[in-house]
């Protein structure tokens, strides 16, 4: 089923880890960047970059294999921009 509207859900598990996964609807085919950025604003992953169909969408972001000092503890704000479309969500790595 299509979704109606754009959306960014919450990231889970919300504190992630080592993992976290990401969901999204697209009411619509659209160009999509979904970007994590650090808390100085700087973007730390471009996680899609792409023209996608309609539909429902989820990401995986393994920071397993990082180093703690390229990715500390901390809060870090995912943003989609779909179209003329934005939302942002915090999420916070606890380990």
């Amino acid at each position: 089923m299509t979704p109606l509207a754009f959306r960014l859900n919450q990231n889970v598990p919300n504190p992630f880890g080592r993992q976290t996964a990401i969901c999204y609807a697209l009411p619509r085919e659209s160009d999509v960047a979904l970007r994590v950025y650090n808390s100085v604003g700087r973007v730390v992953t471009t996680l899609v970059q792409a023209r996608q169909s309609a539909g429902w969408n989820s990401v995986s972001w393994d920071v397993s294999g990082v180093p703690a000092a390229k990715l500390p503890c901390g809060t870090y704000f995912c943003r989609l921009e779909a179209g003329e479309f934005t939302a942002t969500r915090k999420m916070v790595k606890s380990e």
